[in-house]
């Protein structure tokens, strides 16, 4: 039996509203193209599963794959398993893809027939019909086999189609916050070639409730923090070097933003658990070589200071008398209230 070109993993859980319009821009852009659509029911308790048996039904493209609830990463991986397609792509399941986006990513890998990862640009909005920006978008080779380009910083799993036999065995980390840091280090770590386009092929949904716009738990945070100690380490370990803007875009972000959301709720117990969590974090973010030397040096002393006065204490310092680029970076923390 000959491969399908293209395996589409759905993750979906309670979408009963979305479903559909998710489906139906897949199933339009898939027109003229090899196309299997594998959706994992996580354990819906909405009308999704039956939507997805009508689908089923009707469109031999369709496969659903069912599993007790155990969070997007976890379906995600349940959905690799079931593709049979030379190519992967992810697509949320309240989001919508373009009618080209099979088309401009079969026209890339005319290009580079070598290329084992292909990367389009997302759009957001709240509305059901999205306005697709005109233009046909520049294509750039930026083939990761000895550096990580800084064009990938904003990485997000629904933005790459990836050839399947290269990368079937890296799992997302289930019920984790920042998933896609942890799977993007290790796909970037294998990956030899990567083509990118600027053309807008995906629609992600701003709507309360999703995984994205949900509120902020200790749970998820401590997620995140794992997810970027994962995401560091795997890059140090591929041995690539990581464009400065990549560095401190994400690093930055670990070490700065972070604390700047846990410090307001550090009164209840959980979230002390999640602060001493980030403290060991950064012993993790002194080691790791991709970092830039400031932000490890910053991440040693938080680490060996634990105290959350000392470490504001600290911060404050480097806002004042730190380097002109740590100043603004470190202000956040030195001065909370």
């Amino acid at each position: 039996m000959p491969e399908t070109k293209f395996s589409v993993i759905v993750p979906v859980y309670n979408v009963e509203q979305y479903i559909g319009d998710c489906l139906d821009s897949i199933l339009r852009a898939a027109k003229g193209h090899d196309v299997e659509i594998v959706c994992v029911d996580d354990g819906s308790t909405d009308g999704s599963g039956e939507i997805l048996d009508r689908y089923s039904a009707g469109d031999l493209r369709v496969k659903v794959v069912r599993q007790r609830n155990s969070g997007e990463g976890a379906a995600r991986n349940s959905g690799v398993a079931a593709a049979i397609g030379e190519w992967m792509i992810f697509v949320d399941a309240d989001d919508m893809v373009r009618e080209s986006l099979f088309s401009t990513v079969s026209a890339m890998m005319r290009i580079s027939p070598e290329a084992d990862l292909i990367g389009y640009r997302s759009m957001g909005g709240t509305g059901d019909d999205p306005a697709w920006p005109e233009g046909k978008g520049s294509v750039r080779d930026v083939g990761i086999k000895d550096a990580i380009d800084d064009v990938l910083v904003r990485y997000c799993a629904c933005n790459f189609a990836y050839r399947r036999l290269v990368f079937k065995d890296i799992k997302f980390p289930h019920n984790q916050g920042g998933a896609d840091l942890a799977y993007a280090a290790k796909v970037f770590a294998m990956s030899k070639k990567c083509l990118v386009t600027d053309r807008r092929e995906y629609f992600y949904r701003k709507r309360d409730g999703s995984c994205m716009h949900s509120g902020l738990t200790p749970g998820k945070m401590s997620g995140v923090i794992r997810s970027n100690v994962e995401m560091f380490k795997a890059l140090d370990a591929s041995g690539k070097k990581v464009g400065r803007a990549f560095a401190v875009w994400r690093a930055d972000g670990w070490i700065e933003a972070i604390p700047k959301m846990i410090l307001p709720r550090r009164g209840e117990p959980e979230w002390n658990e999640v602060w001493s969590l980030w403290i060991d974090s950064m012993s993790e973010a002194a080691k790791v070589n991709c970092l830039l030397g400031r932000q490890r040096r910053v991440a040693g002393v938080i680490a060996s200071l634990r105290s959350a006065w000392a470490v504001r204490l600290y911060c404050l310092f480097i806002s004042k008398f730190g380097r002109k680029d740590e100043q603004e970076v470190y202000r956040n923390i030195g001065e909370f209230k």
